[in-house]
């Protein structure tokens, strides 16, 4: 699994700022579909992953995910934000 994006609060007024908590998951959801096209392009069309499928990402909080299938292999990039104060992340992972 590798981070490709992560934005950690800098404290308390930060964790607890609607506005940012708002614009960083646009910001991300918008970082989650650059990079889905990126990787569609390279690997062909990704697909959204089905309950069990998304379940068996070792991340918590996903609230976008798509996966490949690449010679037996499962590529799937995730934007996650498990709760309020967690940090929001773009991470790309591959299981074998």
């Amino acid at each position: 699994m590798a981070l490709v994006r992560i934005y950690e609060f800098a404290d308390d007024v930060e964790t607890h700022d609607d506005e940012l908590q708002k614009r960083l998951d646009q910001d991300f959801e918008a970082a989650f579909t650059r990079a889905s096209e990126t990787l569609s392009t390279a690997f062909g069309p990704g697909t959204r992953p089905d309950e069990e499928g998304e379940s068996s990402i070792p991340v918590g909080g996903v609230f976008c995910a798509m996966e490949w299938n690449i010679g037996g292999q499962r590529l799937y990039l995730v934007a996650a934000h498990e709760d309020r104060e967690t940090p929001f992340l773009l991470i790309l992972g591959v299981d074998r």
